[in-house]
């Protein structure tokens, strides 16, 4: 328990703050008629933000009762219902604006923000707080081969991590997203946009990406170029090899590698993922090893990894929880055993989570 005693004492020490700031927060984000980049930033990630320190108060004093965290959440719902009516009502007046029809656009509203906060506790009680931030809005009136895309993360690494990528969380993207080619299972899709950091960088990536069964099996493949006006060309390969061992038992392995002119050569992963479903759609149990390298001049591993994730329904439909101790094996620690902790709560906003 000494592990988690620091955090949660300044959880409970954080509480009474957030209690008076998080309706100031909603105003604030909300309300703001300024249009320049600093209110824009603070009208899209105030009300999320706000919202997930609510939820992390009414965790924090559900020592106090029952009542307290009933209370806390009925405020959330409240403040979910009011984001996702805003989010949805953007995605229309832009549609609209294009010269789509707004009954349409109402029906056919697939639009979807997704916010993160991560508490990420390393060895030595050192933790951090990272929030992420990704979504797009439906413009039906481009014939759906078009949306809108917010994220604060670039994928420039290999996937298994991305989390890892603490200098991305302080970026923030946009742009369209075309869909040039859609089928059952394949994909063409590019990006064009700007990355904010703070100054304004240009980037686009196309990804293709073909999905076939091989047997029992199914197979993805997928690959990624990309450019970013400050860190030049990169390219991400990617190989997924699904099997079904149960109804409710998959186990995925995943090889994928990466170059860039900023990365270190060629970087490379491995990983095999088993992922128990207990309620569908409710409820998992994910285990994972990996092991992560990389090639300049010779082959030199970096890092082995042990995780076991376990994610689950917290509220309604749009709220989840994510608890996943880690068990690292990093090159410059002599491979000796590093373990953390990361604790995630999402919320999903938009007309499929109203």
């Amino acid at each position: 328990m000494a592990l988690f005693s620091q955090p949660l004492r300044r959880l409970q020490a954080a509480r009474f703050a957030l209690g008076g700031i998080r309706l100031p927060l909603i105003i604030c984000g909300m309300m703001s008629n300024k249009w320049d980049q600093a209110s824009r930033a603070r009208r899209t990630w105030a009300p999320a933000a706000a919202l997930l320190l609510a939820i992390a108060n009414g965790a924090a004093g559900a020592g106090n009762g029952g009542h307290f965290l009933a209370d806390t959440m009925s405020d959330a719902d409240e403040y979910h219902q009011l984001i996702s009516e805003r989010v949805n009502s953007a995605a229309l007046r832009i549609d609209e604006w294009l010269g789509g029809d707004s009954a349409d656009a109402e029906a056919e509203n697939d639009t979807m923000l997704r916010a993160r906060l991560t508490l990420r506790i390393n060895q030595g009680r050192a933790f951090n707080i990272q929030p992420a931030l990704s979504g797009h809005l439906a413009l039906p009136a481009l014939k759906k081969q078009a949306r809108i895309f917010v994220d604060n993360f670039a994928r420039t690494v290999v996937p298994g991590r991305e989390d890892d990528r603490e200098r991305d969380r302080e970026e923030f993207r946009t742009g369209l997203r075309f869909d040039l080619y859609r089928r059952l299972r394949s994909l063409l899709q590019w990006d064009v946009g700007v990355k904010f950091n703070p100054l304004p960088v240009g980037f686009t990536t196309l990804t293709a990406m073909l999905r076939r069964p091989v047997g029992k099996w199914h197979v993805t493949l997928s690959e990624q170029g990309f450019w970013y006006s400050d860190d030049g060309f990169g390219e991400i390969s990617e190989m997924d090899w699904d099997y079904p061992l149960a109804s409710n038992v998959l186990f995925r392995s995943i090889t994928a590698a990466v170059w860039s002119e900023t990365s270190k050569g060629v970087e490379f992963e491995q990983r095999a993922r088993t992922t128990w479903t207990i309620t569908k759609e409710k409820r998992y149990l994910q285990f994972e090893a990996g092991a992560f390298a990389h090639k300049s001049s010779n082959a030199v591993m970096d890092d082995y990894r042990l995780v076991l994730a376990y994610s689950t329904s917290a509220h309604r439909n749009w709220l989840f929880l994510e608890i996943a101790p880690q068990l690292d094996f990093p090159r410059e620690k002599s491979f000796d055993p590093t373990p953390s902790l990361r604790v995630s709560v999402s919320a999903y906003f938009g007309g499929n989570y109203l």
